[in-house]
């Protein structure tokens, strides 16, 4: 008889190491007295449409803040950072496209290291940047994926190495210190590369993964709903579950999908989406997993854990949470004529 806490039930796994599985049911169940509850109040907008005034948005793939609630805003189609101060006021803009020092490529991703470097992820290598813009370092690294960092500088990334003959590939997560020399294996999944005219699935299995307040690192496979967390030593240490109901894919949905792709290519639908599309996490430890589930309005379900991996809530948003830092949640969205503007809002859990 497995004991229960609420509507979740919890037992340990003893294998090699002791592992506690968390099953969590449909609906949330939040400890009693805990705030479950998210209330967002928006108190600042940055945009502009004037390119004159030094920071028009056109591509924001990044947006992070420090200790001071300064801004920092990835441009990836200026392969540019612009900063503005917690009250929104235009300060600088560094980085700019190229190979030389303080030079990237079209990037994909950006953080703030332990609060005193930015490190941005181009095709091919890591650049370093002080939190005033100056260059400190380039570092190559072939990353599949957008890498994430630790508090220490080690830095959690994603490769693609071949497994055997080909066809037949694998993802493997490992931990990097901070010259990207591997210092753990965290997890690896083989997967075999369709034949050429082969017909594909327009939602391949992907790996999402994040490094939360503790430097724990939680990860998940699209195609399964549940989530691992290792501590920074590579030790998983928890395994979290959730039953949930499939969303069946509709016949409108296949058209809209296929109306974003290149004509001619084959693609086989499964009868489901997979259980979720994307993983984020907050700086007081809760996780977030983006579902395919919308509303009317096309709001963005997200199931949130706690975490002690218990599935505390089920929220909308109405657009991709990009950073949550010191009670602020910070967001992009476009304006009526199409422009982009950063939206923050303060985040209260009651």
């Amino acid at each position: 008889m497995l004991p229960y806490l609420g509507s979740v039930q919890i037992t340990e796994i003893k294998k090699d190491n002791s592992v506690t599985v968390v099953y969590n049911s449909k609906k949330p169940a939040p400890v009693r007295g805990t705030p479950s509850r998210l209330v967002l109040e928006e108190d600042l907008t940055i945009g502009t449409r004037e390119k004159e005034s030094g920071y028009l948005f056109e591509d924001v793939g990044a947006i992070r803040s420090d200790n001071e609630g300064n801004i920092f805003v990835l441009d990836r189609r200026a392969c540019s950072i612009k900063v503005f101060d917690k009250a929104g006021k235009y300060m600088k803009n560094f980085g700019r496209q190229g190979q030389g020092p303080g030079e990237f490529g079209p990037p994909n991703a950006m953080h703030i290291i332990a609060g005193k470097e930015i490190m941005v992820s181009s095709i091919g290598r890591l650049s370093f940047f002080t939190l005033n813009g100056d260059f400190l370092r380039q570092i190559p690294a072939m990353i599949w994926a957008p890498p994430v960092p630790d508090s220490e500088g080690n830095i959690i990334a994603q490769m693609n190495v071949p497994a055997g003959e080909r066809p037949r590939f694998a993802f493997e997560i490992k931990k990097y210190n901070s010259k990207m020399e591997p210092i753990i294996l965290l997890y690896r999944l083989e997967y075999l590369i369709p034949s050429a005219g082969a017909a594909r699935s327009p939602f391949p299995t992907l790996i999402f993964y994040a490094v939360q307040k503790d430097d724990s690192i939680v990860w998940g496979i699209t195609n399964q709903y549940q989530l691992t967390v290792a501590d920074k030593g590579g030790k998983i240490f928890r395994i979290i579950r959730k039953d949930y109901d499939p969303i069946k894919i509709k016949e409108e949905d296949k058209k809209r999908i296929l109306s974003g792709r290149p004509p001619g290519g084959k693609y086989e639908f499964p009868d489901n989406y997979p259980p979720f599309r994307d993983l984020s996490v907050d700086d007081e430890g809760r996780i977030f997993l983006w579902t395919y589930e919308s509303d009317k309005e096309n709001d963005r379900y997200y199931d949130v854990f706690n975490s002690d991996g218990r599935y505390i809530a089920k929220i909308t948003l109405k657009y991709a949470p990009l950073c949550w830092k010191n009670k602020k949640l910070y967001c992009v969205k476009e304006d009526e004529e199409g422009f982009l503007q950063v939206k923050r809002y303060k985040v209260t859990w009651r």
